[in-house]
């Protein structure tokens, strides 16, 4: 786990030229709240990608999940209230009854259709941004 979260850490996304004593720090704290999970840790080290500077870095490690449960939750609390609240209800309705996964290509089908008028989007050729309407933690 601690090689994991070093060797992410040390990754261009999450290289903000700080001191290596803090991004230790970080480390150290992100094992301590994994238990185990990499899972857990992964969708931290996404979060932590998010931050510009080592504040917003700090809230992140004072602010982490206590498991997936509350990880997973909060993703969907967020969903819920986010722009595209309407297609993320709708795209998880399907994976919810899909009898296998559905790729990229289902899940654009799946994003063009108007529930609510019971209509065909019209997306120009457009493919879905699904980081845009699902969070990073839903999808892999």
């Amino acid at each position: 786990m601690e090689k994991y979260i070093h060797t992410q850490l040390q990754s261009a996304e999450h290289n903000f030229n700080l001191k290596e004593d803090y991004w230790k720090h970080v480390a150290k704290t992100l094992k301590e709240g994994a238990s185990g999970q990499f899972r857990w840790v992964e969708c931290q080290l996404k979060e932590v990608e998010k931050c510009i500077d080592e504040e917003a870095v700090e809230v992140v490690l004072k602010n982490l999940p206590k498991d997936l449960e509350e990880i997973y939750s909060q993703a969907v609390q967020n969903a819920k209230k986010g722009q595209h609240a309407e297609d993320v209800h709708h795209l998880l309705l399907w994976l919810l009854y899909a009898y296998m996964p559905l790729n990229e290509s289902q899940v654009g089908e799946i994003l063009a259709i108007n529930v609510k008028y019971q209509t065909v989007k019209n997306t120009r050729g457009m493919k879905p941004k699904l980081h845009t309407i699902v969070p990073s933690v839903l999808s892999s």
